[in-house]
């Protein structure tokens, strides 16, 4: 597993979800939502 290209993917992922639904996004959520998804795999 490839930590660097997974977090890449998030960072990606996240960010459309935070455009969608309106969400201020911040270096604290996002380590969270990397967290979230690791805890997910």
């Amino acid at each position: 597993m490839d930590l660097v290209r997974l977090s890449e993917d998030v960072e990606q992922i996240s960010r459309g979800y935070a455009r969608r639904f309106g969400i201020e996004r911040s270096s604290a959520w996002f380590l969270l939502k990397l967290q979230e998804e690791i805890g997910e795999l």
